[in-house]
């Protein structure tokens, strides 16, 4: 439901940008999913460590029928496969 790209800087902060593209509709429904994205990224974004980043997160078309958890789900585990979430502990 997204593409995560992660390109790592040698300096600065950890920043994180949203695109959607046309295929998910008209602005009312690009601008909604880009919330959506940002509402998901803000509960994982206190425990997101790693070298300083640039991250894109692209919505594709069928991020926009998905339930919200999902979607956080599928971004916590782009993060931790990027490196910038710590692996989960397996009890």
């Amino acid at each position: 439901m997204q593409l995560l790209v992660c390109v790592r800087r040698p300096e600065g902060g950890l920043r994180i940008a949203f695109l959607t593209a046309k295929t998910l509709g008209g602005a009312v429904q690009r601008n909604r999913q880009r919330r959506r994205l940002r509402e998901a990224c803000r509960g994982l974004w206190s425990r997101v460590a790693g070298p300083p980043a640039d991250v894109i997160v692209m919505a594709l078309p069928r991020a926009a029928t998905c339930r919200f958890l999902s979607l956080r789900s599928e971004l916590e585990t782009l993060l931790r496969q990027a490196g910038l979430l710590p692996q989960r502990d397996v009890a």
